[in-house]
């Protein structure tokens, strides 16, 4: 997928978050990153940016990610999670 579309946001999150699902950290982090990179404005993509960042005990980052999901779309699916992970906001 990533040979076909290697500059779209939407393939490098999804390519991203299979790596987080299989345990592949850092390559989920460096997918993750490029999407964030190529200028995405989905909540979903900070979101999963968050996750990874908690996953490798970046917490301060992975605050800023969930802020940043947050910003992009309040009433997304995972908002309220997100407000859990924050500690209500």
């Amino acid at each position: 997928a990533k040979k076909l579309a290697p500059k779209t946001p939407s393939v490098l999150d999804t390519l991203g978050w299979a790596y987080y699902k299989r345990g592949d950290i850092d390559r989920a982090l460096e997918n993750i990153l490029q999407a964030v990179k190529l200028g995405t404005n989905e909540a979903d993509v900070y979101y999963h940016l968050g996750l990874v960042y908690m996953k490798k005990g970046m917490r301060g980052k992975a605050r800023e990610a969930f802020r940043k999901a947050l910003e992009l779309n309040p009433k997304f699916d995972k908002a309220d999670e997100i407000r859990r992970l924050l500690g209500g906001g």
